[in-house]
This record gives C-alpha cells, structure tokens and sequence, in this order.
C-alpha cells in the first residue's frame, strides 16, 4: 500500500469524520472516486490529533509498473 498522510494545526474536526465526509461535496466526491477507481482496496479516514489539528490519510494499493511500460511517460519527466 502507498500511504499518504497530511497533517495540519488548524482546529480539526468538530463533528465525527463520517458526517464529515457527508456534509461537503470534495471529500464526498473524493471517497467517491476512491471507491470507483479501488472497489473497497484503499483508506481515506480523517482524525483530530491530540494536539490540535486534523491528519487525512490516503492508502492505495501499490503497484510497481517499469518506467518504459507507461505510455504517459514522456509527459510525467517533462
């Protein structure tokens, strides 16, 4: 899995991350998307931190694909 996590200091959440995600359009739109694209094979939690703050993380399945079997590849080192 590829694991991505974002952290900031700001006043985190003040309802619980399920009505969270059903209050605005781009965090329902984004696990949307997940769901479409990874069928149930990802994570998108969000979660106060003690100190303050909110930490989103991402997890993706991971899959190793050879630089030369991509076709987009010229667009992605430029």
């Amino acid at each position: 899995m590829l694991v991505i996590r974002v952290t900031d200091n700001g006043a985190g959440l003040n309802v619980t991350a399920d009505a969270a995600f059903d209050r605005g359009i781009g965090l329902r739109n984004t696990r949307e998307r997940l769901e479409r694209l990874y069928a149930g094979r990802y994570r998108f939690e969000l979660s106060n931190r003690d100190e303050g703050g909110l930490t989103a993380t991402v997890a993706l399945p991971f899959h190793d694909i050879p630089v030369h079997a991509t076709p987009m590849t010229e667009a992605f080192l430029v």
